[in-house]
């Protein structure tokens, strides 16, 4: 199971595509700017940010293997 921090990043790549929307890409930003701050670091995000970046990463991820 991938951390948090590794789904930011993953996230990341979408930034710019038409796969996410705009608050979604201000979103994914945003936290992904936030997590690089704090080395990695994903203590500072609340417990909403990071049920958001569980939900993007599983809506975009979910046809993926492991």
């Amino acid at each position: 199971m991938k951390s948090i921090a590794e789904k930011v990043f993953e996230l990341e790549k979408l930034v710019g595509t038409t796969d996410l929307t705009a608050w979604e890409n201000d979103f994914v930003k945003h936290v992904s700017r936030v997590v690089k701050a704090h080395s990695g670091d994903t203590r500072t995000l609340t417990g909403n940010q990071v049920e958001k970046v569980e939900e993007l990463y599983d809506q975009h991820h979910s046809k993926e293997g492991p």
